[in-house]
C-alpha cells in the first residue's frame, strides 16, 4: 500500500484553493487506489464528489462508505474516533446506511499516516452529536452539523 498522496491531489480541480476540501478529495482518490471493502475484498468505487453521506461503494458486495479525512488525530490513542460531520439531520438519517474510513494525512509531506475502517454496525443514533446551529450571519443560518464519536 502506498501512502503518498501526490497522485491523488493531482487529480483534484486545478481551480480548487481550501486545502482541506483538496486533501479530502484526495484522501478519497487514495482509498479508492489503496483499500479494499473490507466486507468483502472488492474494489471501492469513488462517487462523484457532493454524494450525499457516500463517497464509495463496492463494487463487488455494494457496501458504502463515507470517507472523513482529518491532518489531526481523528482516531484517539483508546481507539475512539472524533470527527466532524456533516448536517445532522442528514447524517442520522443515513445511519446503517454507510461504514466509516476515517484517514489522517500530513500535508507537509503529502502522505497518508494512518487510517481506520468502521463497520456501519458500530455506528449508531448515539455517536452522531449535534453542533450548535450557525448563526444569523452566516452564509447558511440555522444550518446544524454535527460531531461523530465512535466509541473503541
Amino acid at each position: 500500500m502506498k501512502n503518498d498522496l501526490t497522485t491523488s491531489i493531482n487529480k483534484c480541480p486545478a481551480h480548487w484553493k481550501q486545502p482541506s476540501r483538496i486533501y479530502g478529495e484526495a484522501c478519497e482518490y487514495w482509498v479508492e487506489s489503496n483499500i479494499r471493502c473490507p466486507k468483502c475484498g472488492g474494489t471501492l468505487d469513488k462517487l462523484q464528489a457532493n454524494e450525499k453521506s457516500i463517497d464509495h461503494r463496492c463494487s463487488s458486495c455494494k457496501e458504502e462508505y463515507q470517507t472523513k479525512a482529518s491532518k489531526t488525530n481523528i482516531i484517539k490513542s483508546d481507539g475512539s474516533i472524533s470527527i466532524l460531520g456533516a448536517q445532522y439531520k442528514t447524517t442520522l438519517s443515513n445511519i446503517g446506511r454507510w461504514g466509516l474510513i476515517c484517514v489522517k494525512y500530513c500535508p507537509n509531506s503529502n502522505k497518508i499516516l494512518s487510517y481506520k475502517v468502521v463497520s456501519k454496525e458500530k455506528i449508531t443514533e448515539d455517536c452522531i452529536i449535534p453542533r450548535n446551529p450557525l448563526g444569523p450571519n452566516a452564509r447558511r443560518a440555522g444550518w446544524v452539523g454535527c460531531h461523530i464519536n465512535i466509541p473503541a
